[in-house]
C-alpha cells in the first residue's frame, strides 16, 4: 500500500513510501487477523496522518476496505449499505431532496451529510420544545461515531463466534492465563503485553443477547488499560523465579519506575541465563567423567566374556541365566526389555553409564 508523508503533499516520488499491510479474504472467525491489520493501519496511517478524530472516519474505513479482498471486501460492502441506508432512514425526511441526493447511493454525499451538524434552533424556548417533543440534536462528530460504531457492531459478528463476550474473554486471559514462554525474552515478552493491551481496544465492546450497538459498551471498550493494570499483568506472566526476585527488593515491583522495572529483569534474565549455562557445562563434564570410567574397563571385560561364552556349553532357550552376559540374555530372550535384563545383574560400571546416559536424556528434554 502506498502512503502519502504528508497528507495532500502530492504524489511525487519523494512524499510516498509503501507499507507492507497485511489484507484478508474473509471476516468469518478471522478477528485477530483483522484487528491486527487495524492496529497496523493505526500506528502507520492514522497516527502519523492525523486521523483519529471522528470526522475521519472516511479514511478508517477505506483504508480498512483496501486492505480486504475476495469475500471479505463483498461482507464489508454489504454490511456498509446496509448501516448507510439504516443511519439515512433514522435521521433524514423521506420525500425531500437531501433524501433523495442520499438515496443515490453516492458516498462522498453520505459522509459529508454525515460530518454536518444538526440545525439547532437559536430560540432557547423553540429548542426546548422541540425536544420535549423527542428531538435529539447531534454533532457532526457524534454523526460520525454513531456510524463506525454501526458498522463494527456488524462486522464483528462475523468476526468472532461470540462477539457480545470476546472482550471480557480476551481480559480474564490477560489477567489470569498468559505465561512467558521459556523461549522468549524478558523484553519481549513485556512489549506483547502492551501490544495485547492495544488490540484490546479494538475488540467488540461488551453486550448482551439482543442488544444493539447503541447499548454495547463502548465506553468500556474504548477506555486504555491503566499502566497499574498492564504492568500487573506482566508481573503474573512472570516465572515464579523472577517474583521470587522482585520480592526480596526493596522497592515494590508496583511502583516501580520504569527504566528499574526493566532493569532489574534483565539483571534477573542474566542471572538465570548464566546458571542453566553452569548446569548444562557440568551434566557434560559428570557424563564425560562416567564415560571414561567405563571405557577403561570396558576392553578387559569385553574380553572375558568372550573366553567365558567359548567355555560355556549351549544351553537350551529358557534354561537359567547364571553366568550369561547381558548381550547374550537379551538375545535370548527375545521381545524382552534390555533394562529388565540388566537390572537382574549386580550394575558394573558399563551397566551404569548406560544407565546415567538414559537419565540425563530425560533431564534435558
Amino acid at each position: 500500500m502506498k502512503l502519502e508523508l504528508i497528507p495532500g503533499g502530492g504524489k511525487d516520488r519523494f512524499n510516498i513510501r509503501a507499507v507492507d499491510i497485511e489484507r484478508h479474504d474473509s471476516f468469518t472467525l478471522n478477528g485477530e487477523g483483522i484487528v491486527r491489520t487495524y492496529e497496523h493501519l493505526k500506528q502507520e496511517i492514522f497516527i502519523p496522518g492525523g486521523f483519529l478524530d471522528p470526522q475521519w472516519v472516511d479514511k478508517r474505513l477505506g483504508y480498512l476496505e483496501a486492505c480486504l479482498i475476495g469475500s471479505a471486501k463483498d461482507t464489508f460492502k454489504s454490511v456498509f449499505d446496509q448501516q448507510r441506508l439504516q443511519q439515512v432512514n433514522e435521521n433524514s425526511l423521506h420525500g425531500t431532496e437531501e433524501r433523495r441526493g442520499l438515496d443515490s447511493g453516492n458516498v462522498e454525499k453520505f459522509y459529508a451529510w454525515l460530518k454536518e451538524d444538526d440545525d439547532v434552533p437559536e430560540d432557547p424556548l423553540e429548542r426546548a420544545s422541540q425536544e420535549s417533543d423527542g428531538a435529539v440534536f447531534m454533532t457532526g462528530d457524534e454523526y460520525c461515531t454513531e456510524f463506525e460504531h454501526r458498522v463494527w457492531f456488524q462486522l464483528y459478528r462475523h468476526m468472532w463466534r461470540d462477539s457480545r463476550q470476546a472482550y471480557d474473554d480476551q481480559l480474564r486471559y490477560l489477567e489470569v492465563d498468559i505465561v512467558k514462554p521459556r523461549v522468549l525474552g524478558v523484553l519481549d515478552m513485556l512489549r506483547r503485553v502492551e501490544q495485547m493491551f492495544r488490540l484490546q481496544l479494538h475488540l467488540p465492546p461488551p453486550s448482551i443477547a439482543n442488544q444493539t450497538y447503541e447499548s454495547a459498551d463502548w465506553g468500556k471498550r474504548d477506555t486504555p488499560a491503566t499502566p497499574q493494570m498492564i504492568r500487573r499483568v506482566q508481573h503474573n506472566a512472570l516465572p515464579e523465579v523472577y517474583k521470587e526476585a522482585l520480592r526480596d527488593e526493596t522497592d515494590d515491583w508496583k511502583i516501580m519506575e520504569e527504566p528499574k522495572w526493566l532493569d532489574k529483569l534483565q539483571r534477573i534474565e542474566q542471572k538465570e541465563k548464566a546458571a542453566a549455562i553452569s548446569q548444562r557445562t557440568k551434566g557434560k563434564y559428570k557424563r564425560t567423567d562416567d564415560q571414561s570410567d567405563s571405557d577403561d574397563s570396558a576392553p578387559v571385560k569385553h574380553a572375558k566374556k568372550k573366553r567365558r561364552e567359548k567355555k560355556q556349553p549351549a544351553r537350551a532357550s529358557g534354561a537359567g541365566t547364571a553366568g550369561y552376559s547381558v548381550k547374550k540374555q537379551v538375545i535370548l530372550q527375545q521381545g524382552s526389555i534390555p533394562i529388565t535384563l540388566i537390572s537382574v545383574r549386580p550394575i558394573t560400571p558399563l551397566n551404569k553409564a548406560v544407565h546415567s546416559q538414559g537419565a540425563m536424556k530425560i533431564r534435558s528434554l
